[in-house]
C-alpha cells in the first residue's frame, strides 16, 4: 500500500498529504460529517455502519487481517502466529463495541469461547492506546499497517480469520478536486 501514494502523487500532482492525530472527539465526529472544510479525506478502518453513521463514502484499499500487538518483553513476542488460546488468562485490548462489526465478532468469540481472556475496552485507536499496551504488558488488537506506531511493540499475525476494511473515506458528494482524486484512486486500484 505504501507504493500507492507515490503513484497517486503522479496522477494528482497538486495533491498534498498530512498525517494528523485523529481523536474521537465531538469536533472530529463533526469533521467527518462535514468533509471539505478542514479535511477532504481520511484513511483508516471503517465498515458500512461507520460510513452510514458519519454520512461518508468509502473506497476500500484492502481487507486487513486483524493482528495482535504485544510488548517486546512478552512471551507472545516470540511467536510467529497468535491464537486466542495463546491469550488465555491474559488481557486483550479491544476497541469499544459498536465501532466495527468485524471486531465485535472477535469480541463475541472471546466472550463466548475464551472467557478467561479479560477484555480491556478503549474508545478509539490513538497513541495513548499503544502506550498503554506497551506499559501495562497487554495484548492489543491491531493491524499490520500500524506495526511501526510504537517501538516497544511487536505486531504479530493471528489465526482469527477476521479482516476489516481499510480505505479512504470522503464526502458522498465530493468537491471537484476530491472527486478527481477518488476517480484516480479507483483507476489505480483497478490496475
Amino acid at each position: 500500500m505504501a507504493r500507492l501514494w507515490p503513484r497517486m502523487r503522479e496522477k494528482c500532482p497538486g495533491m498534498s498529504m498530512q498525517v494528523v492525530t485523529f481523536e474521537n472527539t465531538q469536533a472530529a465526529r463533526n469533521m467527518l460529517r462535514n468533509f471539505g472544510g478542514e479535511i477532504d479525506i481520511v484513511v483508516g478502518v471503517y465498515d458500512d455502519a461507520f460510513l452510514r453513521e458519519y454520512g461518508c463514502a468509502g473506497v476500500e484499499l484492502s481487507r486487513e487481517p486483524l493482528h495482535c500487538a504485544v510488548p517486546l518483553e512478552s512471551d507472545l513476542a516470540h511467536k510467529d502466529l497468535i491464537s486466542l488460546d495463546d491469550l488465555e488468562g491474559d488481557s486483550l485490548m479491544l476497541i469499544q463495541r459498536g465501532w466495527n462489526a468485524e471486531i465485535d465478532r472477535l469480541r463475541d468469540e472471546v466472550r463466548t469461547n475464551h472467557p478467561s481472556i479479560s477484555i480491556v475496552d478503549f474508545p478509539q485507536y490513538r497513541a495513548e492506546v499503544f502506550n498503554q499496551c506497551a506499559s501495562e504488558g497487554l495484548a492489543l488488537v491491531s493491524l499490520a499497517v500500524w506495526k511501526d506506531v510504537h517501538p516497544m511493540l511487536k505486531t504479530i499475525p493471528t489465526d482469527w480469520g477476521i479482516t476489516v476494511s481499510y480505505g479512504v473515506m470522503y464526502a458522498p458528494e465530493p468537491s471537484e478536486h476530491v472527486g478527481e482524486f477518488i476517480a484516480a484512486l479507483k483507476d489505480e486500484l483497478a490496475r
